[in-house]
């Protein structure tokens, strides 16, 4: 959602715009004793209902915004077990125990449904939010107009964040490692081909495999072939 955001902010207003709309229609969206609905022209805002206390909705899409209206691509719907319990439900959505927030809380950015932005208030004045790169802690930016729009990727700041996340750091292979030798003997030695050291070891592999070849050319114990004379009494 915040690639989305960072891509395109208008249109990521507009889409919560319109799926408000819909919850209000399906009767979902409504003033209740954790939430107040604020409706202004054609932006709905939603607010805590006390200040100081935050209660996180939790809702079943199917259930809140009505028939959904793209059946090949339906909603993901978050399990009540990942957030219980609940103490109060109302048109669909459910809400937990609330959360109490101090004088920071106004601090963080809030919609300017209007405008299509954020806002931040400050000491004495309220002023657009915009993106610092330095926050994304080195995570590269999905699409090339983001990408070119916020600088590029720190590649240090990534390598920092997969230490941190457990991923192994592997040293990149030297030159000689990444060229195999043709010859099998210098790679299991490290001795030049055309070495002295190299060329006995050769000799010393060929020797073997000779023997060796002669070993499974002789007949094993016990196997002897039969005679011409015996493949003859046998015939039919």
């Amino acid at each position: 959602l915040g690639n989305a955001f960072l891509a395109n902010e208008a249109q990521v207003m507009d889409t919560v715009q319109h799926l408000r709309r819909k919850a209000r229609d399906a009767g979902s969206l409504a003033d209740n004793a954790r939430e107040r609905v604020v409706v202004d022209n054609d932006a709905i805002a939603i607010e805590p209902a006390q200040p100081d206390i935050v209660y996180v909705p939790v809702y079943d899409p199917l259930v809140v915004y009505g028939p959904w209206w793209w059946p090949a691509y339906p909603p993901y719907v978050w399990s009540s077990a990942y957030f219980g319990p609940w103490d109060f439900v109302v048109g669909g959505i459910a809400f937990g125990i609330g959360v109490q927030v101090g004088g920071g809380w106004f601090r963080h950015p809030y919609a300017d449904w209007h405008n299509h932005n954020l806002l931040v208030r400050r000491p004495g004045a309220v002023g657009p939010w915009s993106h610092d790169s330095i926050h994304r802690g080195g995570v590269a930016y999905p699409d090339p107009r983001t990408r070119d729009r916020f600088g590029a990727v720190d590649r240090d700041r990534v390598r920092s964040r997969q230490d941190f996340r457990g991923f192994e750091v592997h040293a990149p292979p030297s030159a000689s490692s990444r060229v195999p030798s043709a010859n099998p003997v210098a790679r299991s030695t490290g001795a030049s081909p055309l070495s002295p050291q190299s060329r006995d070891t050769t000799r010393q592999h060929s020797e073997r495999g000779r023997e060796s070849l002669g070993s499974t050319r002789s007949a094993p114990t016990g196997s002897a072939r039969p005679s011409p004379a015996g493949r003859e009494r046998g015939k039919p």
